[in-house]
């Protein structure tokens, strides 16, 4: 606390905030101990243009990488003048966009910071030969643009080889990566390889299907948005929709009591009705229970008022679309694959655990198989784009049978791949181990779709530092598919 305070003042910052865990040892009701470990969680917020925040790894090779480090006092603390003066020279160096990349030394020390650098786009990295390792904090790893002449203490430079180069001993950073990942991977595996042989089945399009365009035109179509206890997508969805020309409605469902629940199943109903598309955003209703995720706003959807609602909706041009959350309660009413709700059958498919025990929150690459869907017609077939998910129960399961149907029919529109474009079940490329690496299912009409990846959560400026196509044009294919006249 005294060192925080030690550091609000040198620097002149007040306290952003923070939280004590009330360390201490406590008796319970039933008279057991209790001991909390002495603890301090400190946070911060910052703002800053986004055209100048600058990420760690390394971005090309035969840059000059540079070490900036501050005077220490006898305490071996950072001279409070001379890390100002630091941060002045960095603040001015990224002002003119001399900075490619740019990290701070933690645990492990400079060695283990530069190999960490490499290994974001597997750039290697030589020491210069006078380099000399230490533990003392607040240095500044920083790649240079190539015009930058100033002279600075060289830390080294980035080569193209795969490997890090420390007065002449070389090690390559695929060795680097297993020695880093292998303390944690017989807990959480990072990498392994589900044995799923994948059938080659093609789809039988049948465009004309989905070719018309929605006989009930509106300028701007609206989109109801429900949120159920634990929703937590509904703000990006709403805001995706309406960069794309939309309207979008956010519904709270009110849960509290029965009497709650029925107002807001007749009131949701009503609004559906004039509505032109229903989107299930992501998120965790009701907590994932009972048994797994979706059951919860599959159960809404079912009740009778709601589900007349749902097939008014289908039965006059309108569409359906769940994403994560969404996209397993419409696999739970058999909205996916059939397109219309039903109960479901002994072999229907259905989304389950992931295959590696635990949430998955990463980039994703997703091939488009056909854009034979009104959600994706923007898309080209065999299309790759990357986006963002988080799940702990998206894998898809279903049987070689139905997945071959679904494949022919054209319900398969996109599947998890590789980065070189192959369908892959490898847990890095396939985080949640679906069956047939399936990412992305429509109705047979592609006017209903569910998709584990967040395309909500795609904007302008974001992942900047993973590589990948991006793009926004998932809620436009749709927005167009209505405002076709």
């Amino acid at each position: 606390m005294l060192g925080a305070l030690k550091a609000q003042i040198d620097f002149g910052v007040p306290a952003i905030g923070g939280k004590d865990s009330m360390s201490g040892s406590f008796m319970t009701q039933n008279g057991e101990n209790l001991d909390v470990p002495p603890t301090l969680i400190s946070f911060a917020v910052s703002i800053s243009d986004v055209n100048k925040i600058i990420s760690p790894e390394f971005k090309q090779i035969n840059s000059r990488v540079i070490i900036l480090s501050p005077d220490y006092d006898e305490n071996g603390l950072p001279d409070k003048d001379s890390l100002l003066h630091i941060f002045s020279v960095i603040n001015e160096l990224n002002n003119k966009q001399q900075i490619l990349s740019c990290s701070v030394p933690v645990n492990g020390g400079i060695k283990s910071m530069i190999m960490k650098m490499c290994l974001g786009n597997n750039l290697g990295f030589e020491f210069a030969n006078d380099f000399i390792d230490d533990d003392r904090r607040c240095k500044f790893i920083i790649e240079l643009a190539k015009d930058n002449n100033d002279n600075f203490p060289e830390l080294g430079h980035t080569i193209a080889e795969p490997e890090i180069i420390i007065n002449g001993t070389k090690f390559t950073l695929n060795e680097c990566e297993k020695i880093y990942e292998s303390p944690l991977n017989q807990i959480f595996p990072v990498d392994y390889e589900i044995p799923y042989e994948i059938p080659d089945v093609k789809p039988e399009i049948n465009l004309q299907r989905i070719n018309n365009y929605s006989q009930n035109a509106n300028k701007s179509p609206k989109f109801l948005i429900p949120v159920f206890p634990g929703t937590n997508c509904e703000y990006e969805t709403a805001k995706s929709i309406e960069r794309s020309g939309g309207n979008a409605e956010i519904y709270v469902v009110k849960t509290l009591t029965p009497e709650l629940m029925k107002r807001s199943a007749h009131e949701f109903a009503m609004k559906l009705r004039d509505s032109q598309a229903l989107m299930l955003p992501g998120g965790f209703s009701n907590g994932d229970e009972p048994d797994g995720s979706g059951k919860f706003i599959a159960i809404f959807l079912r009740s009778q008022i709601v589900k007349e609602s749902v097939e008014h909706l289908l039965n006059h041009g309108g569409l359906i679309c769940g994403i994560c959350n969404g996209f397993q309660a419409l696999v739970k009413t058999g909205l996916l694959p059939y397109g219309k709700i039903c109960e479901p059958e002994k072999l229907s498919a259905t989304l389950t655990f992931n295959a590696i025990g635990r949430h998955q929150s990463r980039i994703i690459r997703t091939k488009i198989i056909t854009n034979n869907s009104v959600w994706l017609k923007k898309y080209n077939a065999g299309e790759i784009v990357s986006m963002p998910i988080s799940h702990g129960e998206g894998r898809f399961i279903c049987d070689e049978k139905l997945y071959c149907e679904l494949m022919r029919n054209g319900q398969i529109a996109g599947q998890y791949v590789d980065v070189e474009g192959n369908i892959s079940m490898m847990t890095c490329d396939n985080p949640s181990g679906s069956n047939y690496a399936v990412e992305c299912v429509t109705s047979p009409d592609g006017r209903i779709l569910g998709r584990m990846g967040h395309s909500e959560r795609v904007n302008e400026n974001l992942y900047r530092n993973v590589a990948g196509n991006y793009d926004l044009r998932f809620f436009e294919s749709a927005c167009e598919y209505f405002m076709k006249v």
